[in-house]
């Protein structure tokens, strides 16, 4: 681990939450918003694609495009908790094999990651406190699509998370950052790199996009 704030996601996200997580995704599937990004992309057409999932979690997205048929994903994933677990469900599905997964911050491992087809990052632009990096980083590797969920930057939502917080410290003693970006600058960011937008929607508190490369 090298930046502050994946040492509080790998103490926040832990084994109890990864469990929760995954038996949540057995009775009811993705969340919402993960959903309609999985609906965005498989409405594309990904048979045979490659997927690189940051912030993967148990691997929710990567287990419902393996039904699309895409070849194969890559996880980065900075709780070694969300990692172990969803590397026993891999075995469990039948996908372990299919799978490569990396523990840490995708700023630091990017050199050894390769571009892919697909790219996503569902509800992890929020966790990052250097957004521009992120978002520059992953989104010049996607060779295809590249689909995010991440806060909407209204200014109720950011006066919420700035009243919340202090008790969210006093309450978890986690220094853990929810970071509300500018949808605009990272809308801008992923332009620069040469996709455009495919798809959009709000969901709650939530911004759905997908991007496809210009040339692809």
């Amino acid at each position: 681990m090298v930046c502050k704030q994946c040492q509080e996601i790998e103490k926040m996200f832990d084994e109890e939450n990864a469990i929760d997580d995954l038996e949540s995704y057995h009775e009811s599937g993705p969340n919402r918003s993960t959903r309609f990004l999985i609906e965005a992309i498989r409405s594309v057409g990904i048979s045979g694609m490659t997927l690189l999932d940051i912030g993967g979690g148990i691997g929710a997205i990567q287990f419902e495009l393996f039904e699309d048929d895409i070849r194969q994903s890559t996880t980065v994933e900075a709780s070694s908790a969300y990692i172990q677990l969803g590397q026993k469900e891999a075995q469990r599905s039948g996908y372990g094999d299919r799978i490569t997964y990396h523990h840490g911050d995708y700023t630091v491992l990017a050199d050894e990651i390769n571009a892919t087809d697909i790219i996503t990052l569902d509800r992890v632009i929020c966790c990052y406190p250097d957004m521009d990096n992120l978002v520059d980083i992953s989104s010049s590797k996607a060779a295809k699509l590249y689909g995010a969920v991440f806060p909407r930057d209204t200014w109720w939502l950011k006066i919420a998370g700035i009243i919340a917080l202090p008790f969210f410290r006093l309450f978890t003693r986690s220094a853990f950052t929810f970071y509300v970006h500018s949808n605009q600058e990272i809308d801008s960011i992923i332009r620069g790199n040469g996709l455009r937008l495919l798809f959009s929607r709000v969901s709650g508190i939530w911004k759905i996009v997908l991007y496809t490369r210009q040339n692809a």
